[in-house]
């Protein structure tokens, strides 16, 4: 306090007259007066409290207060000093002249040193200038700094709490995640005991299952054994009756026993293709001739071609199909059926006489003729080539003949209708009414269809007007002409 009176006392008594003074005196005032506000001088002298500012003036400009203190001292001392110079001046005029000037010399020098220390004061007080807006600088730099730290500092932490927050959604559905697969694997884990359970009941079915299966095996076994037996049995049955109906000429007149053979071979044949059983030519062959007997030329044929397809030079085959073919009204066809026939087995007498009953309607009766001849010398008991032999040589006009080959054919087979027939037919032709009338009504009785052909047949042109052949054949409520 006592330095805040000093400084005014001295600023009001005009003691303080250099600028540098004045300088001093007002930056102590004004850094008093600062410290002051901070209430520094109000507090025990023992006890100072703490600065409320971050750096204390006082402390800050601390050589601009003692330069101050000086040039302040000095001043105040400056007039006193002048006072008794004056003093000694005008009592010692001439004594102490001398010493005067010596002390003025000495003065002069001090105030050449005092006007270089406030030089040096100026000097200080441009660098304490200086050095406070440097000072001030700094710390706007360091607020700066503080301010970008600060900044930095909020950007690290949003990014830290942004990684936070990051790192704990991820472990949020990572856990999630987890949980899931968790729950699934529980699922699993269940499904599989389940499943377990089951396939340990599956074993056991399966075990009894297979138990089953064996005896089922064993029982398969058997009865396969038990079908072997019968197929082999139902094979040799097929194949016996095969062969017998492949013997059976289907173009003659079939037995009962003939037709029940030819039946079973063809049953049993079907059965055995059924099972994948591969047959002989002769099973196609006697199925064929089953189909003959139906009237079923066309399936005949296609058995007879199944027959040469696994034996092309199957004699017998080629002779069916011929007849077969004849049947349908493909005369060249099957003569060069019965000639394939003949050339692959010249001795087989049916492929003659079935060559010459085609000739025989082709109207080639001289080459019919010699092949029903060649029939009759390969098998004389043949009663259908005789049959055919008389046919042909009625056609030739050799009547007598044709009455021997008629009365042999009637004497091997004495059933045969057509023979009856042509016999009336040659009678007739040599005009012996009796003998062709009993033996029309002989084949009449046996056949009822010839009584239709002998109605429109010219072999009995000399008997149209008979009344007893007009009965006969029922023509008898007809005018005759």
């Amino acid at each position: 306090m006592w330095w805040r009176l000093s400084i005014g006392a001295a600023a009001a008594s005009g003691a303080v007259t250099s600028r540098s003074a004045k300088i001093a005196v007002d930056r102590i005032s004004l850094l008093w007066d600062t410290c002051g506000e901070g209430g520094c001088t109000a507090a025990p002298r023992e006890n100072p409290p703490p600065c409320p500012q971050e750096v204390c003036p006082m402390t800050r400009h601390r050589p601009t207060i003692a330069l101050g203190m000086i040039a302040l001292c000095w001043c105040a001392a400056r007039p006193a000093f002048s006072a008794a110079r004056a003093a000694q001046s005008s009592a010692k005029p001439t004594a102490q002249t001398e010493e005067t000037a010596r002390l003025r010399e000495k003065l002069a020098e001090q105030s050449d040193r005092l006007s270089k220390v406030e030089g040096r004061l100026e000097g200080m007080e441009d660098a304490t200038t200086r050095a406070a807006t440097a000072n001030e600088q700094t710390a706007r730099a360091s607020q700066g700094v503080l301010t970008t730290v600060q900044w930095c500092t909020m950007v690290v932490s949003a990014l830290i709490t942004l990684l936070g927050g990051l790192a704990v959604f991820v472990g949020y559905k990572g856990w999630q995640s987890v949980r899931e697969v968790t729950k699934e694997a529980d699922e699993a884990v269940n499904k599989a005991e389940e499943a377990a359970k089951k396939s340990s009941e599956c074993a056991e079915a399966t075990g009894k299952s297979l138990e089953r299966a064996q005896e089922s095996e064993q029982r398969v076994r058997e009865l396969e054994q038990t079908v072997n037996l019968l197929v082999a049995d139902l094979r040799q049955r097929a194949e016996t009756a095969a062969a017998a109906g492949a013997q059976i000429d289907p173009a003659k007149g079939v037995s009962a026993e003939e037709r029940q053979t030819l039946e079973v071979a063809a049953a049993t044949s079907k059965v055995l293709e059924g099972l994948g059983q591969q047959l002989p030519p002769e099973a196609y062959l006697a199925r064929g001739n089953a189909y003959f007997r139906r009237a079923e030329y066309e399936r005949a044929e296609a058995e007879y071609d199944r027959a040469l397809r696994l034996n092309p030079d199957y004699a017998l085959a080629h002779d069916n199909k011929g007849v077969a073919l004849g049947r349908l009204g493909r005369d060249a066809e099957a003569l060069a059926c019965h000639d394939r026939a003949i050339e692959l087995e010249p001795g087989l007498a049916p492929a003659h006489r079935n060559k010459g009953a085609t000739l025989g309607k082709l109207g080639r009766n001289e080459e019919s003729l010699a092949a029903h001849d060649r029939a009759v010398e390969l098998d004389p008991s043949d009663a259908l080539a005789h049959y055919n032999r008389g046919l042909t040589l009625i056609h030739l006009g050799r009547y007598e003949e044709a009455l021997m080959a008629c009365d042999r054919a009637i004497k091997l087979k004495p059933d045969l209708a057509a023979a009856y027939y042509n016999r009336a037919c040659a009678y007739a032709r040599l005009t012996k009414r009796d003998d062709a009338l009993r033996d029309l009504t002989e084949a009449i009785e046996r056949e009822d269809e010839e009584r239709e052909l002998a109605r429109t047949d010219e072999d009995f042109a000399s008997l149209r007007d008979d009344p007893e052949f007009r009965k006969l054949v029922g023509l008898e409520e007809e005018q005759p002409g």
